[in-house]
């Protein structure tokens, strides 16, 4: 199933001690950027939700936001480090020296001061506490994974109308193509007639290898069979499960450089017109690619 790189989702769990919800975001990205914002005092948790993240998610830029609270009852040991403390208070009374500066020092302001208070949980508490976050992330993650295939269906819908138009216009072209080289012949011949006056003095050998050489140099056929192939193959990666958005954006630069072939390998009018409806519509399919897993 077709997944768009971009949603959201998010999901909780709790016992009777803690409360863990995390909240997922998605965006567009070539390769898988993790972001995750978790209290400092959760930190083990940081490599089990990152790992986590990398099983279920291929590419894109996830942003993380994991919120945690505790129950009164519950069992977390708050120890104050006094050393930094007593470097911060080192800090207030050199910063007092020179500038002038009274530190407006409360109990509640020391708290506050990064890293002085630290909770400190034992073996049981984190894996308590893990188990939860794990849940609560797979929650998130599902309903993440329900947005972006809702999302994806719709992408998958669009870039499979956009090849068919595509298709119709190559099957215009490949009508097209042989009718080229029989009115470059005749604008030939009605040339040379002109100049000639004498229809009977006319070099049908070399005429032939004019146009021999003009429907040489003009061929579009194997352009033409290479474009339908990629844009039949568009139709079958949009059908895959897992990730395809890579292989997308590999096949519209192939089919690109097709597009570019035909148009300039052909001087016909009618063809020209198509080339450039064609580019338009790849860029569109192009876009749309750029937001698929």
């Amino acid at each position: 199933m077709i997944q768009s790189m971009t949603g959201f989702g998010k999901g909780m769990a709790a016992d009777g001690e803690n409360e863990i919800r995390i909240e997922l975001k998605t965006l567009n990205n070539r390769y898988l950027d993790l972001n995750t914002r978790i209290p400092k005092d959760l930190s083990f948790l940081e490599e089990d939700i990152r790992n986590t993240l990398k099983r279920q998610i291929r590419r894109g830029r996830v942003e993380l936001y994991l919120t945690y609270e505790q129950s009164e009852g519950a069992s977390a040991q708050v120890t104050v480090d006094h050393a930094l403390l007593e470097q911060y208070m080192g800090a207030f009374a050199d910063m007092k020296e020179r500038y002038g500066i009274e530190p407006d020092l409360t109990a509640s302001a020391m708290v506050k001061l990064p890293d002085v208070i630290q909770l400190k949980r034992n073996d049981a508490d984190e894996e308590a506490i893990g188990k939860l976050a794990q849940e609560a992330l797979f929650g998130a993650i599902e309903g993440l994974t329900q947005m972006r295939v809702r999302e994806g269906e719709n992408l998958a819908k669009d870039i499979a109308e956009r090849a068919g138009t595509l298709l119709d216009m190559l099957d215009t072209i490949k009508e097209r193509s042989p009718e080229v080289v029989k009115e470059y012949r005749e604008k030939l011949e009605n040339r040379i007639q002109e100049l000639i006056k004498d229809t009977s003095s006319m070099d049908e050998t070399r005429l032939e290898s004019e146009v021999a050489y003009m429907a040489d140099r003009c061929d579009i056929a194997e352009e033409i069979t290479r474009l339908g192939s990629h844009l039949s193959e568009i139709g079958k990666l949009l059908k895959t499960d897992g990730a395809v958005g890579r292989k997308l954006d590999f096949l519209i630069q192939e089919i690109n450089r097709e597009i570019n072939t035909i148009g300039s390998k052909s001087s016909d009018l009618t063809i020209t017109r198509l080339v450039v409806d064609m580019k338009s519509e790849t860029e569109r399919i192009r876009e749309q690619v750029q937001n698929i897993q």
